[in-house]
């Protein structure tokens, strides 16, 4: 069932359940003073709004509304977990090498040019002897 939250419904909406977000922030030990505790709460709240848009039963019922609350606290707190998940692979893979490994860091450049000057000088070399030479998917073939 698809339903719109509408704005007559949407002060008393968030009111109710916006501190479900806080909760599941504070379960994933996420506290007010982590420098993206707001970006994570709008992030909650409109995860709060397509639970509520998506919920496959009539929310008009008591039964159902209650049930609804254990719904949406699993929507946001599975999101939350992906947001979290995402920022840490970002932040690892940005993360600087630490100082004392910058000597021992693998010079990728160099390993390239290597492999550069290998396949001319076989190249080369193949020239030289007067081999028939075909080039096929980066790599050099000679044949005698």
């Amino acid at each position: 069932m698809i339903r719109k939250l509408t704005e007559e419904k949407e002060q008393d909406f968030f009111d109710q359940y916006s501190g479900m977000v806080h909760g599941a922030l504070k379960r994933l030990g996420m506290w007010r003073m982590h420098p993206d505790y707001e970006d994570f709460v709008q992030q909650g709240l409109i995860k709060l709004v397509e639970a509520y848009e998506t919920y496959p039963r009539d929310l008009e019922q008591e039964e159902y509304l209650k049930q609804f609350g254990g719904y949406a606290y699993q929507k946001v707190y599975w999101h939350m977990i992906d947001l979290l998940r995402k920022q840490r692979r970002k932040w690892e893979s940005e993360m600087a090498w630490p100082e004392e490994l910058e000597g021992q860091q693998p010079d990728l450049h160099a390993s390239i040019e290597q492999g550069v000057s290998r396949k001319t000088d076989r190249l080369f070399g193949c020239i030289k002897r007067g081999i028939e030479i075909s080039l096929c998917c980066e790599s050099v073939i000679c044949s005698p």
